[in-house]
């Protein structure tokens, strides 16, 4: 059994002579290369219900107004193997850490792989399949959520024309069912016409002859690559005009889905209808008639998850709003928004239950609170829009 060490792409980069670089890896380019981006600060906090650890997290992360970076690279791996949710191995037994970082950090062993101590890891199984023609890699950590392709998969591929990729190169992204597949679809056809993609199992390792890896366009907590999320928001709204004015006013249902249940949903909902906020339910729209109703609002309010994310396509300036169970402080939405100079509120609630693995517990949020929060949010609207023809 061959152990597999892991090594990030900027230590094998780096230069250090007792960095050994694994056969076949070879750096193309830089992708948008720009060093640093800021945040908007923002526009509302409710704490009040947060747990103290989850507290102290939000606190810090919401101090952080500047993300710093290195920009995006381009290699080509020969004789590179892809294992479970996109994890890529070079030279047979260097693990590229950037692929499977979400795993990686909490010490788990990336889908796959089996843990040999140590840091080290090593193959389930064989590879299934050689893949000989060029081919690009569109699966990270997370692939199936709706929110991880378009800030993952989606805004990379927005960049495809910056790529320097050899004639008849194809894209490799995992096996969609039901209303992703369509998403996924939809996406390859806005931004890949007529490029063929072929669908890797979680469940095998592939062999391909010609990989091309481009880092991460989204980092958690605090990277998501501006020139990425823009390109993506351009693309798929080309074509479809703003119908702003009158302006919308919306509220993203979650209903009964799990995980981060909100338990008040109903009285939620009441208080929107009190303020005039119309309930949307995007699942099973269009990618781009959600990125259309989305970019129309000037106020969404919503719990964290998925659909959320559809807040890239926001104008500047729009309100977004987000619920939290009290032991979620990731900052994942307000980089979104705040990037691209939108006005971003939080208000974290009491979980109801602690059966869950923390973020995914159901919770409640307080509906007086977060009348002040809309408040709020309507008169800063209000006075954007005054004199709006």
């Amino acid at each position: 059994m061959q152990a597999i060490e892991v090594a990030a792409l900027a230590r094998l980069m780096s230069g250090d002579p007792d960095t050994a670089v694994p056969p076949g890896l070879t750096h193309l380019g830089d992708l948008a290369v720009v060093p640093s981006y800021a945040r908007k600060p923002p526009f509302r906090l409710d704490m009040t219900d947060i747990d103290p650890g989850p507290r102290r997290m939000a606190e810090e992360y919401f101090r952080q107004g500047m993300t710093h970076y290195d920009g995006v690279r381009h290699f080509r791996i020969a004789d590179a193997l892809v294992v479970g949710q996109g994890t890529v191995i070079a030279g047979g037994n260097c693990l590229i850490r950037d692929s499977a970082a979400e795993f990686l950090a909490h010490g788990g062993a990336p889908d796959g792989l089996t843990s040999l101590g140590d840091g080290r890891f090593a193959l389930k199984a064989a590879p299934t399949a050689v893949i000989d023609r060029p081919s690009l890699l569109l699966k990270r950590p997370w692939w199936p959520n709706y929110g991880h392709w378009l800030v993952d998969s989606a805004a990379l591929l927005a960049l495809a024309d910056r790529f320097d990729l050899p004639a008849g190169w194809q894209i490799v992204t995992g096996r969609h069912h039901g209303f992703m597949q369509a998403i996924v679809r939809e996406t390859l056809d806005l931004l890949a016409s007529g490029v063929d993609v072929v669908e890797h199992p979680d469940d095998e390792v592939w062999r391909f002859a010609e990989l091309h890896y481009f880092s991460p366009v989204h980092i958690p907590p605090l990277f998501k690559l501006p020139a990425a999320i823009a390109a993506l928001r351009e693309q798929v709204l080309r074509g479809r005009p703003s119908k702003r004015w009158p302006y919308r006013t919306i509220y993203v249902a979650r209903g009964s889905v799990v995980p981060r249940r909100l338990v008040n949903e109903a009285e939620v909902i009441r208080l929107c209808g009190t303020l005039g906020i119309e309930v949307v339910s995007p699942e099973g729209m269009s990618l781009r008639d959600q990125a259309a109703l989305f970019r129309d609002a000037a106020l969404v309010v919503g719990v964290k998850g998925a659909a959320l994310t559809n807040a890239l396509f926001c104008a500047p300036g729009t309100h977004v709003v987000a619920l939290s169970p009290g032991d979620f402080p990731d900052p994942f939405f307000w980089d979104l928004v705040g990037q691209s100079g939108g006005n971003y509120s939080e208000i974290f609630g009491p979980v109801a239950s602690s059966d869950l693995p923390p973020a995914e517990n159901p919770f409640t949020v307080d509906v007086g609170r977060l009348r002040a929060i809309l408040t709020a949010c309507f008169e800063h609207i209000a006075s954007a829009w005054a004199g709006v023809p």
